[in-house]
């Protein structure tokens, strides 16, 4: 019978472990914290998550416009990217564990697809922000922190797992 290879598990491998752990856990820990801050004339800044009830109050300023991006695009392009960045974590420690043999082709996949989708997560907020600058001064919308941790986290994520 043949031996069972063991996993060596180094420095430079733990921490590419750790930094794609830390990326999925920003990720999801993202799609939770607000994702728009809005700001009329005169008021607060309030801040809408990725699923509250403040987007629809964001969409009716929308609404008058002949043409303007979803946030349906940015809500789903959030989740896949959280989603794929788990699935890169979960890779990269089965990996480095020796539990289970990851191709090259399945890893350049999974990680190439959780780079894709967390860059494509900030283009479409940052898209779907833009949509504001035709209204004028009436309301400034912003991207806020968990448009940031869910898109670098899921880039953090596949970034890790092509690396190891």
């Amino acid at each position: 019978m043949a031996k069972k290879k063991k996993a060596k598990l180094d420095g430079k491998g733990l921490a590419l472990v750790g930094l794609s752990v830390l990326g999925a856990v920003l990720s999801v820990v993202g799609l939770f914290l607000p994702w728009f801050a809005s700001k009329a004339i005169i008021g607060d800044t309030q801040y809408i998550g990725l699923f509250g009830d403040g987007l629809n109050d964001l969409d009716e300023f929308l609404a008058d416009l002949d043409s303007f991006f979803p946030v349906g695009t940015v809500q789903a392009f959030g989740i896949i990217a959280a989603v794929v960045a788990v699935i890169a974590a979960l890779a990269i420690i089965l990996k480095a564990f020796g539990i289970v043999k990851v191709g090259f082709i399945p890893k350049l996949l999974v990680s190439a697809a959780a780079i894709v989708f967390g860059i494509l997560a900030l283009v479409f907020s940052f898209t779907y922000v833009g949509n504001f600058a035709d209204l004028g001064a009436v309301v400034t919308v912003s991207a806020a922190v968990g448009t940031f941790f869910t898109g670098i986290g899921g880039i953090v994520a596949g970034g890790a797992l092509l690396l190891k």
